[in-house]
């Protein structure tokens, strides 16, 4: 396996800090993640503009996982979460878990959950670690 960028690379993509996605030119829909080839999820339409999506949204569902892939811990919730200007992005969570697991630390996640989408380390391969978004729940 090859080794994954190093963290400067990472800093440098536009998209790392900040989600960038297509907002069709036909009925405004903002398709997440972008593609070279993309057809909006909604009306089938191929012209785009590139827009900035907000990082605060809500939990539209959650599943658990129990086993984790090498390098992650978990249990962890793997989450589709609505961003409150319409796009659509699954994510790992960070500081939720449901109580029923055993789990002490962190909220417990619920659907209709307020939360928002941070950088965290996703996992390592020795000795870099590489990032991604992450939710964390919003306390109110």
């Amino acid at each position: 396996m090859a080794t994954p960028p190093n963290p400067p690379f990472w800093r440098l993509v536009p998209g790392m800090h900040r989600l960038i996605g297509l907002k069709c030119k036909r009925c405004d829909k903002v398709n997440f993640p972008p593609r070279k080839r993309m057809i909006c999820a909604d009306c089938g339409g191929t012209e785009f503009d590139k827009v900035r999506i907000g990082k605060r949204g809500r939990v539209l569902t959650y599943v658990i996982a129990m086993r984790m892939p090498p390098g992650m811990v978990g249990p962890a919730a793997f989450a589709i979460i609505d961003t409150d200007d319409g796009a659509r992005i699954s994510a790992w969570s960070t500081d939720c878990i449901p109580e029923k697991y055993g789990v002490e630390e962190g909220t417990p996640i619920k659907c209709d959950m307020p939360v928002e989408l941070v950088i965290r380390v996703i996992g390592k391969h020795e000795p870099t670690p590489y990032y991604g978004f992450k939710f964390r729940p919003i306390m109110l």
